[in-house]
C-alpha cells in the first residue's frame, strides 16, 4: 500500500505541476515544427535521466552547478532559440536535418528547461519523504511525459493548419519568453 501511495501522491502532483509549465509549452512549441516520434523519444530519455537524478539526489546538481548559472546558461540558450528563428534563413527542409542533431537539440532544450524546475525539486522531496525509489521515479516520469504527450499532438495538431514560417515566428516568441523568464527568475 506505501507503494502505491507513493506512486500516485508522486505522480499527481508532478502531472499537476508539469501542466502549462515552460516545458510543457516548450513541447508544445517542438512539436509543431519537428516529426512526432523525435520529440518523443528525445523528451522520454531527458525525463527518465532527469527524474532519476531528482530521485538519486536531486538538487546535488545545484550544489556542484549553482542554480544561478543553471538558469543563466538556459536563459541565455533560450534566447538564441528563440533568435535564431527570426534570424537563421531556412526553410521547411531544415526538419529533415540530421537525426542525431535534431534529437540532441530537442534533449538539450527539454533537459535544461526541466533542470532544477518545480517537477524536479519536487520529485526530489517527494523521494527524500517516501524513501520509495521505484514508486517515486515511475509518478514522477509519467507524470512528466503524460503532459507532454497532450502538448506533442496538441502542437503537431496546431501544425497542419499553420503555415511554417508563422509556426517559426509563435516558436521563436515563445523561446524568447521562456529565456527571458529563465534570466527574470535569477534577477529577482
Amino acid at each position: 500500500m506505501h507503494s502505491f501511495y507513493s506512486f500516485i501522491t508522486t505522480f499527481i502532483a508532478i502531472f499537476a505541476a508539469e501542466i502549462g509549465d515552460k516545458t510543457n509549452i516548450l513541447v508544445l512549441c517542438l512539436a509543431m515544427l519537428y516529426p512526432l516520434r523525435k520529440i518523443f523519444v528525445s523528451i522520454f530519455l531527458a525525463t527518465l535521466i532527469l527524474m532519476l537524478i531528482a530521485v538519486l539526489g536531486g538538487n546535488l546538481i545545484v550544489k556542484i552547478i549553482p542554480d544561478f548559472y543553471i538558469k543563466l546558461i538556459s536563459g541565455i540558450l533560450f534566447l538564441g532559440f528563440g533568435a535564431s528563428n527570426f534570424f537563421k534563413k531556412n526553410d521547411e527542409n531544415e526538419l529533415n536535418c540530421d537525426e542525431k542533431n535534431l534529437h540532441l537539440k530537442i534533449f538539450s532544450s527539454f533537459f535544461l528547461a526541466e533542470l532544477g524546475d518545480k517537477t524536479q525539486i519536487s520529485t526530489f522531496l517527494f523521494a527524500a519523504k517516501f524513501n520509495n525509489f521505484l514508486p517515486v521515479y515511475l509518478g514522477s516520469v509519467l507524470g512528466v511525459i503524460l503532459p507532454n504527450i497532450l502538448s506533442i499532438l496538441l502542437g503537431n495538431f496546431f501544425s497542419k493548419f499553420l503555415n511554417f514560417k508563422i509556426i517559426k515566428i509563435i516558436s521563436g516568441v515563445i523561446f524568447i519568453l521562456i529565456g527571458l523568464l529563465t534570466l527574470f527568475e535569477i534577477i529577482f
